[in-house]
């Protein structure tokens, strides 16, 4: 194996210190066996994620930035996760399936992740009726149904379910809404992500923990740097939150749980009366700004000191 590439298993830092006594000692191995090249390896990663020694504000640092870490990969893995979802159908098509005929007062919302279709029902109509009749419709179109119970039941087909409700208060509707079903990858990219971003946070929090540690205006880094950690900690649990909340609900409606952002979720906000906290929604975002960027010029202060200049000979 190349010199020049097991040297890169070992951090800038300890490149710059000890880079030349790591070539003496590469040049004198001569041909390495792989043990010797997989030692060199590991303990050149191992290097990469040391903590300054004594720097107990390092270890806390380095903690909070694990679990920011695993929720920004948790939220890059559910961002992933969208692309699994099925297409949902056309809301005319689905109405086409579903209703008799579409009257001019039948209600078609499209969209991405959501699609609503609605219709008054006729006179003297009755709820349950009409589902029934709704259901052998979609089930002689291929969707498979469940039973109706009160006016309600559920359909699937393809990757996308739909929950459709007959029902004569306040106004005699059928109302039918459909989304796509969570793939099984969704969650497993988001497990991925999150431990990623996991040893991506120690990672970045070993270096700007030495970097800090070695450079100058220590202390008004370090108080960035931990005040932008701090300011990240509300989005992150936000989020962890409200992705555990999607992941672990046995029968979810609709796309509100969607998470691919920081901040709750609307299944999240309804199940537990989170309204005040998604009026302030946009200040997670703010939050997050202001965490980055505080890291970003703690990093820029604790810029590495001059080196001392050489004495010259008398």
């Amino acid at each position: 194996m190349n010199q020049t590439l097991l040297l890169a298993a070992y951090p800038a830092r300890f490149r710059r210190r000890h880079g030349t006594e790591l070539m003496t000692t590469l040049m004198e191995m001569g041909t390495p066996s792989r043990a010797d090249l997989w030692h060199v390896v590991l303990d050149g990663l191992r290097e990469r994620f040391r903590l300054p020694a004594a720097r107990p504000v390092a270890v806390l640092a380095a903690v909070l930035a694990l679990v920011i870490g695993g929720a920004v990969g948790a939220a890059a893995g559910s961002f992933a996760g969208t692309f699994g979802y099925a297409a949902l159908p056309d809301a005319r098509t689905l109405a086409g399936q579903a209703m008799p005929a579409v009257g001019p007062s039948a209600m078609l919302n499209d969209g991405d992740t959501y699609l609503t279709v609605a219709d008054t029902l006729p006179p003297g109509a009755v709820p349950a009726d009409v589902a029934e009749r709704t259901r052998r419709r979609l089930a002689a179109a291929g969707w498979t149904t469940g039973p109706v119970t009160a006016g309600h039941f559920r359909a699937a087909t393809g990757g996308v379910e739909l929950s459709v409700h007959a029902y004569d208060a306040p106004t005699s509707m059928l109302q039918i809404a459909g989304w796509p079903a969570r793939p099984a990858s969704y969650g497993w990219l988001a497990l991925g992500g999150a431990l990623l971003g996991m040893l991506a946070g120690w990672l970045l929090a070993a270096y700007a923990a030495h970097r800090i540690t070695a450079g100058r205006r220590r202390t008004a880094a370090t108080v960035l740097g931990l005040t932008g950690l701090i300011a990240l900690l509300a989005p992150s649990a936000m989020f962890t939150w409200s992705l555990a909340y999607y992941l672990t609900v046995v029968d979810p409606v609709g796309m509100g749980g969607l998470v691919t952002g920081f901040g709750p979720s609307l299944d999240l906000v309804r199940a537990v009366g989170l309204q005040g906290y998604l009026a302030v929604n946009q200040t997670y975002y703010q939050l997050t700004v202001l965490g980055l960027a505080a890291i970003a010029v703690a990093l820029i202060l604790a810029r590495p000191r001059a080196a001392a200049p050489a004495l010259r000979s008398a």
